[in-house]
């Protein structure tokens, strides 16, 4: 962190369709969403972000500490995608409200996903 931002790694996520959903399942850290549009994901996915990088701090806890890997079938769809996209998150929104007041220095933060397209 420098600058009070908050830089993640890039994360990599599969995304696939399940009973009409769009799902997002990230695989460095196991959390999922979904989505009626795959449009809407990227922000499903922030939205997954922030919820988890609050919860964290709230428990005093580094951001996703403790969050295991997908289990390995995600990974394999992953490998196995037909196509690949990589988006850059920028949140400065809500997240950044709240981080503000759980760490006073951190003002933004922002990644890279990298969507693996089943």
């Amino acid at each position: 962190m420098q600058n009070g931002n908050f830089s993640l790694p890039a994360i990599r996520v599969v995304v696939f369709e399940s009973r009409g959903r769009w799902i997002a399942q990230c695989l460095d850290y196991d959390l999922c969403t979904s989505a009626a549009e795959r449009e809407r994901l990227p922000r499903q996915i922030l939205s997954q972000l922030r919820a988890q990088i609050a919860l964290d701090l709230k428990h005093g806890r580094e951001p996703f500490q403790g969050l295991s890997s997908a289990p390995p079938k995600y990974w394999e769809m992953y490998r196995q995608a037909t196509r690949n996209e990589v988006l850059r998150l920028e949140d400065e929104s809500l997240l950044s409200r709240i981080l503000r007041i759980l760490r006073p220095r951190l003002d933004r933060f922002s990644t890279e996903v990298s969507l693996g397209l089943t």
